[in-house]
């Protein structure tokens, strides 16, 4: 399909009927990085509630 440049269909459209106007679109997101955030903090607090739930079970289950 080409390289687009991170070029969204509409600024490929208007930098085409206007000459060659290109938009500056942003080299670099943050938006990736903040997910993975979210993701990993997701996990820890999964892991988290994963002990306590254990530590739970633990008194509540007596010896065997």
């Amino acid at each position: 399909m080409g390289v687009l440049l991170g070029l969204t269909l509409k600024e490929l459209t208007m930098a085409h009927s206007n000459s060659v106007q290109f938009h500056p679109v942003p080299a670099f997101s943050f938006k990736p990085l903040f997910a993975i955030r979210d993701f990993l903090n997701l996990l820890v607090d999964a892991f988290n509630e994963a002990k306590v739930m254990e530590q739970k079970s633990r008194k509540t289950s007596g010896n065997w």
